[in-house]
């Protein structure tokens, strides 16, 4: 593997779904990334993600894709939350605020513009 396929850490969340959440996104951006902490098998195996607030799970790219991916997570901080709520998908999923992708099904926030 070479240096630049080697996995970083991107962001580290302590919220399960919104780590799922900030991987579709940026997954749907052209850039792969995997989740990876602790309880992460616990939390997919039908524990209760974030039920004692301390799981730490880590939002993982590629090195290529580092900078790219924090240029995009920058973008989100400081536009998405100032203007996309917390929304109910049409799966029934709560949304939380910032975030313009389901985390459940992969849905587009109903107000996003067309591309």
């Amino acid at each position: 593997m070479s240096d630049h396929d080697e996995l970083v850490c991107l962001e580290t969340l302590t919220d399960l779904f919104k780590a799922q959440a900030l991987c579709q996104v940026l997954e749907a951006n052209g850039i792969v990334a995997h989740i990876a902490g602790d309880n992460v098998d616990t939390a997919f195996g039908g524990a209760l993600p974030g039920s004692s607030g301390d799981e730490d799970y880590r939002v993982m790219v590629r090195a290529r894709d580092l900078e790219a991916a924090r240029g995009f997570v920058a973008e989100l901080s400081t536009d998405a939350e100032a203007t996309i709520p917390a929304w109910t998908c049409a799966c029934g999923e709560t949304v939380d605020e910032g975030f313009e992708v389901c985390w459940s099904c992969g849905a587009d926030w109903p107000g996003l513009a067309p591309k």
